[in-house]
């Protein structure tokens, strides 16, 4: 079996990748325990998402300022 090389940036990538994952599901769960307090139906699934990604995103973008 042949090893493959993974350059560090690689693994660097992988990580932030299953981080940002993590982040993204926190935030839907956030955001469905948000409309349920609510008493709101949630949008659909990929909306929910999309809804979570710019959260992260905005999160980040305010802490690295």
């Amino acid at each position: 079996m042949k090893r493959m090389k993974i350059r560090s940036d690689q693994v660097i990538d992988n990580d932030m990748g299953f981080i940002r994952e993590q982040e993204i599901r926190a935030a839907v769960r956030f955001l469905q325990w948000q409309y349920e307090k609510q008493k709101m139906p949630p949008p659909a699934t990929d909306q929910l998402r999309q809804q979570a990604a710019r959260i992260v995103d905005e999160a980040h973008r305010i802490f690295y300022k």
